[in-house]
This record gives C-alpha cells, structure tokens and sequence, in this order.
C-alpha cells in the first residue's frame, strides 16, 4: 500500500516511508548522476553535494557520480573542504552529460538555481528525474521524483544527516570522511553555530554523534573560520567604509569600480551581511552587489517577524525567514527604491 504523500509545512519534513525507498530506488537504478552546487556557492552546498555523491555511491558502487560547480566559482575560503578537487567547475564548456539518468539537486528549493548549468542543459534537467533535498522556504511547487524539505534544520547538511539514517538498514555507514562533511555544512551555514536548532540539543547531539564517528571538527572550525584571504580584507574594509543606515535598514554596496586595484573580487564580498546584523539597532541588513545590468541583494533580519524570505520573492528570489537574496534590474535609482521599500516592510515586521 502506496503512503498519503506528506503536505510540506514550514517547519516540518515533506517526506514519508515511501518517499524514502522511491529515492534510495533511484539512485540503486541510476547509471549517471549529477549532482550541482548552487550558484554562489557555500560551505553547505559544496559539503552536500559530496555528501550525497558518497550516498549514491553507496546505493550502486559502481554509478558514475558529476559533482558541478554550476557557476565555475570556488570560494578560495572553501579550497580546504575535503573532497573539493573532485569537481567539475563548468565554465560554459561542453560536459559529458548526455547519458544523465538521475539529477540530485541539494541545498536548492528549485533546479533553476543551477544558473549558468541549468540555463545550458535546460533539456536534461527537464527530461530528468530530480531528488530534492533542501532548507529553504520554497518558492512554488518544483517538480520532483521526491522532495526532502525541512526549513526547521540550520543547515542542509542536518537533513541530509537524518536522511542518512532514515534510509535504514546500515545501507550508509558515516565514515570519518561523511562525518567531516556533514559538519561542514552545519558550521558554515549556522555562522559557527550563531543559529542552532530549537534549544540547541539537536545540533549539539547530532554534532557529538559526528565527531564520535571521526568528524574532524577541528579542521572545519579552523577552515571556517581562519581562511580569510588579503582580498577578503579589502573587500570587507572597502564595505564596512560605504556602510550607511536607512531606517532600520543598515546597507552597503559592493562595485567593480570598489574593487580596482585591491585584487579582491565579488565573492570576496561575502560574509560581511552577517556582520552588519549583529550591529546594535539594525533590524535588517543589505549588500547590494553591482552586476551586469542590475544588482544581486543579499538580504538579513534580526527577527523572524522580518521575513526577508518573503520580501526576496517579490523580486524572484527567495531563501531563509532571516537569509535571503534576490537580483533585480536597473541602476541606483532601482536599488534606492528597493532599499526604500525594504526600510518600509522591516519597519512593518518591527512593529508587529
């Protein structure tokens, strides 16, 4: 007897027994997967999709695994992740993808963030079946052989840990090389566990179990945390300076033109959002990246009551209640008026 499908909730799992075993099906009959980061990519997406290229190996030892960078960009902050040289970084070059027979897309609440991957083989990941395997408020209802979504976890990696032993049976050992993984995505994506699971036990007892699997915790907190480069500084000081309030709204840009002669480049960028929302007042934070044509927002808050998540998906994007980002088109006047009408909404969150 076929289980009721389960009806996503915000903070609750999608999936069932059923779901389970199609998955683990699947990937036992797949010949070919690929498995992409998202673009931007982050310690969570790069450990996850490792990790599931080790589950699919576990599931038919003899598949052929293509783990993508789907943008071609490796943070040098994330060169250390176990693994990580395995990669194809896809450039815009042709990939040997013809005989892909299963897409396993984590870290991502739609294929479509894939970017540059997704928009040249829009044909394979149409015909192909997808797992879904994500933390994010979704957008809309994407396609999928089967959906893994919980926005309750702090990282993707915290679900994939439990989808590991949900999968039953002993049918993926952790090895030490997993464990590692899995805690790359919990550290990197809980800001050193800044954010944590309900009261903290669930992290904490998940992190315990990993470490006495053989995680090396010391390697993560050391790579997360120690592996800022000179254009890390650049960037960051050259943002930190442009900083500016509206509101409650505490924002910064980042130009090509702040850029020149520091040797640092976008993604050197990242990570200064998350210090802007720790400052005292603010109610949520912006960096505004220059691109070709428009902007790229990350976007942060201070309280759920701020869901930047849903003011991300006025403009396309999407993320977490407090972690989101978006693009959009224009020029300053654009982005004044989108910085306008986020003071506007963070002031109504703060209000409630």
């Amino acid at each position: 007897m076929t289980a009721a499908p389960a009806v996503f909730t915000r903070s609750g799992p999608t999936w069932d027994e059923h779901g389970l075993e199609q998955a683990w099906a699947a990937m036992a009959a797949a010949r070919h997967v690929l498995i992409p980061t998202h673009i931007n990519t982050d310690g969570d997406s790069v450990s996850s999709v490792l990790t599931m290229a080790e589950i699919a190996r576990a599931a038919n030892p003899a598949v052929r695994v293509s783990c993508v960078i789907s943008d071609g960009n490796l943070p040098p902050t994330l060169d250390w992740v176990p693994g990580v040289e395995t990669m194809i970084r896809y450039t815009g070059g042709p990939l040997p993808l013809d005989d892909v027979d299963l897409i396993i897309a984590p870290d991502v609440p739609e294929v479509r963030r894939f970017g540059p991957l997704y928009e040249a083989y829009r044909d394979l990941f149409a015909r192909t079946p997808v797992l879904l395997v994500d933390h994010h408020v979704p957008r809309g209802d994407e396609p999928a052989l089967v959906r893994f979504t919980d926005t309750s976890v702090i990282a993707v990696q915290s679900l994939v840990h439990r989808l590991i032993g949900q999968f039953g049976r002993g049918r993926v050992a952790i090895t030490p090389h997993i464990a590692t993984l899995l805690l790359v995505g919990m550290v990197t994506d809980s800001g050193s566990f800044q954010r944590v699971e309900g009261n903290g036990a669930p992290t904490f007892r998940a992190v315990a179990d990993l470490c006495d699997a053989g995680g090396d915790l010391a390697l993560v907190m050391d790579g997360t945390n120690l592996r800022k480069t000179p254009g890390m500084v650049a960037a960051w000081g050259a943002m930190i300076n442009r900083a500016r309030w509206a509101g409650p709204v505490l924002w910064t840009e980042l130009t090509p033109a702040m850029l020149e002669g520091t040797g640092a480049n976008e993604t050197d960028g990242e990570g200064v959002i998350n210090w802007l929302v720790g400052t005292r007042g603010v109610g949520a934070s912006a960096i505004f990246y220059r691109q070709e044509g428009g902007w790229r927002a990350g976007l942060r808050s201070t309280t759920p009551a701020v869901d930047v998540s849903a003011f991300a998906r006025r403009y396309g994007g999407g993320g977490h209640v407090q972690a989101s980002g978006c693009t959009f088109a224009g020029g300053e006047a654009e982005r004044d008026a989108f910085l306008q009408s986020l003071v506007e909404y963070t002031e109504a969150g703060l209000r409630r």
